[in-house]
Formats: C-alpha cells, sequence, structure tokens
C-alpha cells in the first residue's frame, strides 16, 4: 500500500516593527521595503528546490533478510534563467530493522519531468 503526501509550505509575513526582540518572528517573516532587497531574496530561495509530492513505497525484504521502502519523491523550483518552474523526481532507499533506520540514501540520479 502506497501512501501519498503533500507538502504545503506557508511563510507569514509580519511588519517590520514586529520583528524586533519577540522571538515567535524569524527575520524571514520581516516586510521587505526595497524592491531590491525582495528580488535578492527571491532569488536567494529560488536556489532551493521544494518537495510538492512524496509517496511510499511496499516494504521489501532482500534475500539476506534486511528490509528497505523506497520513497519517491516530487520536486519544484524556479530557473531563473529559463523563466520557469521545473519539475524533477528523486527516488530514496530507506534500510530498517523493524523500529529504526538503518540507512537512507539517494537511489540514483534525479530526473527532470518535462510536461507531466
Amino acid at each position: 500500500m502506497e501512501r501519498q503526501v503533500r507538502a504545503r509550505l506557508a511563510v507569514p509575513v509580519v511588519p517590520a516593527d514586529r520583528a524586533g526582540p519577540d522571538p515567535g518572528v524569524s527575520p524571514a517573516q520581516v516586510l521587505l521595503s526595497e524592491p531590491e532587497e525582495a528580488a535578492a531574496l527571491y532569488r536567494g530561495l529560488s536556489r532551493h528546490p521544494s518537495l510538492s509530492a512524496a509517496c511510499l513505497g511496499p516494504e521489501v525484504t532482500t534475500q539476506y533478510g534486511g528490509q528497505y521502502r523506497t520513497v519517491h519523491t516530487e520536486w519544484t523550483q524556479r530557473d531563473l534563467e529559463r523563466m520557469e518552474n521545473i519539475r524533477f523526481c528523486r527516488q530514496y532507499l530507506v534500510f530498517h530493522d523493524g523500529d529504526s533506520v538503518v540507512f537512507a540514501g539517494p537511489a540514483g540520479n534525479s530526473v527532470e519531468t518535462l510536461g507531466e
């Protein structure tokens, strides 16, 4: 049985006068007043992909008794040079002993998904 998880991230924006000593407000939540600051922040954040979906594959037992599951992930990222959003997939293998993760790592290369 596969489970699918959708990520929904929201970054609230608060006025700069609240961003001071309030420990509940991070610097990323400060309202930017200069367009150049906003553009620089956007360029910086667009360098990092965002998880848009993840599916947990079936549990598999190897011939040696080890257990693992595959995790299929889908990511989106803004490509500023091409001026478009790109989507790509990554797969991971998660080996476990029933109670805890023994090893987790990527399985192969990430693949860009065009028009899918």
